[in-house]
C-alpha cells in the first residue's frame, strides 16, 4: 500500500447509535442525507490514519458532489480528505469498475497500492476484484440482509462490534502483512 485509504459515505449515519428517536418525515430525510453526523468512532479514526500512519485519505461515494461536501463541513471532518470523489464527478457509479479505475487512477496509485475501508459487501467485492486490499466495517445499519460469515471471509479484514476504533491498528496489520508477500 502506498499510504491510500478510499472510504465510503465516510461511515455516516442518519440516526444516533442508539436507533431511530422518531420517524422522519421523507422531506426530513432528504435533508438529513446532507448533514449526517458520523459514527462516534469516525472522527478519531481517520485522524490516527492521516496523522499517526502519514497516508492520504479519499472518500469513493455515490452520490454528487454537493453531498459529499455537505457530508465532510457538517460532520466536522473538514481537513481530513485530501479529495472526494463523487459518482457524479467521476460520471459512473459503484459498483462498475471504472468508478475504482478512475478515482485510482486521478490519484496516479495502483489497486494494489489502496485499501477500500466501507460498511457494504457489493463495495468492498467490486474493490476486491480490482486487486485492492478491502476492509469491512460492520454496522449494524448496513448490509442486513448479507451473511457476516461470509463477508468476513471475502475480506483482507472485519471490523465487528466496535466499528472504526481498530482502524488504524488493522490497516497497520494490513500493511506490513502487504510489504512482506511481496
Amino acid at each position: 500500500m502506498s499510504g491510500v485509504i478510499l472510504l465510503d459515505v465516510m461511515g455516516l449515519q442518519l440516526f444516533p447509535d442508539d436507533g431511530p428517536t422518531e420517524v422522519p418525515s421523507i422531506e426530513h430525510a432528504v435533508r438529513s442525507w446532507h448533514r449526517m453526523a458520523p459514527w462516534s468512532d469516525v472522527l478519531p479514526a481517520l485522524t490516527a490514519l492521516k496523522n499517526d500512519l502519514r497516508l492520504e485519505l479519499f472518500v469513493l461515494a455515490n452520490g454528487t458532489t454537493r453531498l459529499q461536501l455537505d457530508l465532510v463541513q457538517s460532520s466536522s471532518l473538514d481537513g481530513v480528505f485530501s479529495m472526494l470523489f463523487s459518482s457524479e464527478l467521476l460520471g459512473v457509479y459503484k459498483p462498475a469498475p471504472e468508478a475504482y479505475e478512475k478515482a485510482l487512477g486521478l490519484v496516479r496509485v495502483r489497486p494494489e497500492e489502496a485499501a477500500m475501508v466501507a460498511a457494504h459487501a457489493y463495495d468492498l467485492r467490486a474493490a476486491r476484484k480490482l486487486g485492492m486490499s478491502t476492509v469491512y466495517v460492520y454496522r449494524w445499519t448496513d448490509d442486513c440482509s448479507e451473511n457476516m460469515d461470509v463477508i468476513r471471509t471475502e475480506n483482507d479484514m472485519f471490523l465487528g462490534e466496535n466499528g472504526m476504533q481498530d482502524l488504524p491498528a488493522t490497516v497497520k496489520a494490513l500493511d506490513q502483512a502487504l510489504r512482506h508477500s511481496c
